[in-house]
Order: structure tokens, then sequence, then C-alpha cells
């Protein structure tokens, strides 16, 4: 669990997230199963490239995603049904792996993937 909570200060560091979104994350942690052997682990992979820019490259632990997935802000969710978060963990859950979402708007392309 100590992995996971400097993935998440870093996020903080770095900005992609705020101290409140990394307190619930934090909490999220403390109220988790024991940790997955390393062997085990995947990541959530998300990437949104405006052009050829890449403007946000995060790594999930699989472990957090559905909550990390609930910080997507509202609006984005309405202007893109097709990112069904239940639909897309219930994917995770039965082991899919690679790309799972690629989105795109004009320039702005958005993947997910389970690494």
């Amino acid at each position: 669990m100590k992995e996971e909570r400097m993935q998440i200060f870093r996020m903080l560091e770095e900005g992609k997230i705020t101290a409140e979104e990394a307190d619930q994350l934090m909490s999220t942690l403390d109220e988790t199963k024991p940790p997955v052997p390393v062997s085990q682990r995947q990541f959530l992979r998300v990437r949104v490239m405006d052009g050829k820019n890449t403007k946000v490259n995060v790594n999930i632990p699989l472990q957090l995603a559905k909550v990390a997935m609930r910080l997507i802000p509202k609006r984005v969710m309405e202007e893109h049904p097709e990112l069904d978060i239940d639909a897309i963990m219930q994917e995770i859950q039965q082991g899919a792996e690679g790309k799972i979402v690629e989105v795109e708007d004009g320039d702005t392309q958005v993947q997910i993937y389970v690494e």
C-alpha cells in the first residue's frame, strides 16, 4: 500500500489531483483489502492528447480505479456518455487488458488502458 500512497503524493505534487482528491484516495486506501502481490498488480492508464501534445498521462493502481473514475468532472461524463464507468469497471474485473476506451473529439483524444 506504500507504493499506492507514493503514487497519490506524486499526482498531488504534479498538480494532477487536488488535495481533496488526494484525501479521498488516501481514505479509500485505508478501507481497501490487503495489497495484491506485485506480480498481480495492474494499472489503469489514462492518456489525454491534444493533437500531438500529451496533456494527461496518469497511471492509477487498479485498486483505486473506481474511486479515481468518480473524480471525472460531471460535465465530461455528460458530454461523453460512452464513458460508462460501471461498464468499464465490469470489463476490467472480467480481465480486460490493453486499450479499453478510446474517444476522439476533434484533435483531442482520450485513451484508457489496463496494463
